[in-house]
């Protein structure tokens, strides 16, 4: 499987994680939100990163797609800044102004989180063709040695 490949299939995981985790992480405030995201960040790098290319699955796609599970907190901390900088009431207020719901998405949510969806999109992009590469030079991992 060529590298953009798995590439793009690690950033369908991530889209797909992200969409999922999304609906949960609105139900959090917004300082449980991005603590729980920001706890998830470093081990789910690590693991795409050192764990995933050493993992025996039985296709290319299973494993660029689990890639792409462990990079989703990466793409979501743009985003949940991003939720956390906006005023609670204003979809509230765009509606009591007569915005319908296609009025809200182009005037309100695009702006607000067009930016660091992107933003989110480039990092996972970029650390998911990053994994591929690692995964392609089989690398080992972190060795652990016992010293008495």
């Amino acid at each position: 499987m060529s590298i953009l490949l798995a590439t793009l299939i690690s950033l369908c995981g991530t889209a797909l994680t992200s969409l999922m985790l999304w609906p949960l992480l609105r139900m959090l405030s917004d300082d449980m939100a991005r603590g729980l995201v920001l706890l998830l960040l470093l081990p789910g790098l690590a693991t795409a990163l050192w764990w995933v290319p050493e993992v025996h699955v039985s296709s290319e796609w299973g494993r660029a797609l689990l890639r792409g599970l462990c990079l989703a907190p990466l793409a979501l901390v743009a985003p949940l800044h991003a939720r956390a900088r906006l005023a609670p009431n204003l979809r509230r207020a765009a509606a009591g102004l007569g915005a319908d719901a296609r009025a809200r998405a182009r005037l309100l949510w695009w702006p607000a989180y067009g930016a660091p969806v992107l933003l989110g999109a480039v990092l996972a992009l970029v650390a998911g063709l990053g994994g591929t590469v690692l995964g392609d030079l089989h690398l080992p991992g972190p060795v652990i040695t016992h010293t008495r």
